[in-house]
């Protein structure tokens, strides 16, 4: 593996000035030769090393976001000549590469869909085909969640750098936004906006898959080890797949049985309950329950099937700034250093999500010395609750 991770100083030098050069504006082609000429032994693991030196050079996230497709124009032929040992069908990189391609399929038909709403007499009928694919390309929201709950905490553990994984974080919440985007000018028949915005989403989207799988993949493949990708596997299932049918793949339960898991029981000062039972009373309350230890890390959340906000296995001991996007790092950073300095012993956020009410309290914990032990996240659908009107008493049922 050594020959695939780059440590050529003069390389990742070379990569940081060719970034910044066009990021200051300076189209110089004879100076853009020269760098490809240089770097022309690129591989993915120094693109992260490099990026990651951007941003913590001081160089703003969303500033990058705005030049990097120009930098992967210029070392993108390189990269694609990179080789490495491609994983087994059934392998966790290869179903997200199988998702890739059923999200081609589907841009593809958006394409020659949408080719036809400008000339076609039954436009009517356009536009709910359009709507039809447009709810599809939603669902493949899964497949940024699984990058960024299971294969991104793994990453985090080995590798040097995480600001990359954080850069393409941001970038799947620009998709999102753009897939939002779309679909609301379509359902408002706003054909003028119409063809300009869905050549962003197309683009954001086809050069997330470049990404994906000419610098994530590669990397991700070579740094995990086997019994990681077993628990990426089951936590992939687990979570959902994108248009892929899951009934014929080997499905690797790895574990441990409930008597392993449920066999203790927790001796408190109200009462003694067993660890099975406490998890099915955790995990029934009206709320999402996060725990995040004093080291920033989460320690534990409740396992309700149908979260609010996803997570994932792979998030336990993971720093909690890296489960947030970029841009809500420094609330997330705030939020904690307030209670950590006893400034604050709560706070809390309502928003409106998929046409739902959702309240997002924060809650310090500190010990019987009144010492900072974490904080706790507790997250509810209070859709209904804010419909409630009057009273409703035992002797009413």
């Amino acid at each position: 593996m050594s020959e695939l991770i780059s440590n050529n100083k003069d390389k990742l030098r070379d990569l940081k000035e060719l970034t910044q050069m066009i990021m200051s504006g300076d189209k110089d082609r004879t100076k853009i030769i020269e760098y490809r000429d240089k770097l022309k032994e690129l591989t993915p693991f120094d693109v992260l090393a490099a990026e990651d030196r951007l941003v913590k050079s001081g160089v703003e996230i969303k500033d990058l976001k705005q030049h990097i497709e120009k930098v992967l124009n210029v070392i993108g032929p390189i990269l694609e000549d990179f080789e490495w040992e491609k994983p087994n069908d059934e392998h966790p990189i290869s179903l997200l590469m199988q998702e890739n391609r059923k999200l081609e399929e589907q841009l593809s038909e958006i394409k020659e869909l949408s080719k036809t709403i400008f000339v076609e007499e039954n436009q009517e009928n356009i536009y709910e085909k359009l709507f039809d694919k447009f709810n599809l390309l939603k669902r493949f929201e899964i497949h940024y969640i699984k990058k960024e709950n299971i294969v991104f905490p793994y990453l985090e553990d080995i590798l040097s750098y995480e600001k990359p994984l954080a850069v393409m974080w941001s970038l799947h919440d620009d998709i999102r936004k753009q897939v939002k985007k779309v679909f609301k000018i379509s359902e408002n028949r706003e054909l003028e906006k119409y063809k300009k915005e869905l050549a962003s989403l197309l683009s954001l989207m086809y050069r997330m898959i470049f990404k994906d799988e000419y610098i994530l993949f590669p990397v991700a493949y070579r740094k995990l080890k086997d019994s990681i990708w077993d628990n990426i596997y089951n936590q992939f299932l687990e979570e959902g797949l994108f248009l892929i049918n899951s009934d014929n793949l080997n499905y690797k339960n790895i574990q441990k049985n409930d008597e392993e898991l449920f066999g203790n029981l927790i001796k408190l000062p109200t009462g003694t309950i067993n660890v099975s039972e406490l998890e099915i009373i955790l995990n029934n309350l009206p709320v999402e329950i996060t725990y995040v230890g004093s080291d920033d890390r989460v320690k534990y959340f409740s396992g309700h099937e149908k979260r609010i906000f996803p997570r994932s296995k792979a998030v336990i001991g993971r720093k909690v700034q890296n489960c947030h996007p970029p841009e809500s790092i420094d609330i997330v950073e705030n939020i904690l250093k307030d209670f950590k300095n006893g400034k604050k012993d709560k706070e809390h956020f309502r928003i409106k999500m998929k046409g739902k009410y959702i309240m997002i309290n924060y809650y310090v914990l500190r010990d019987k010395d009144e010492k900072y032990i974490g904080t706790l996240e507790v997250t509810q659908d209070i859709t209904e609750i804010n419909s409630y009107q009057g009273e409703k008493r035992l002797l009413d049922l």
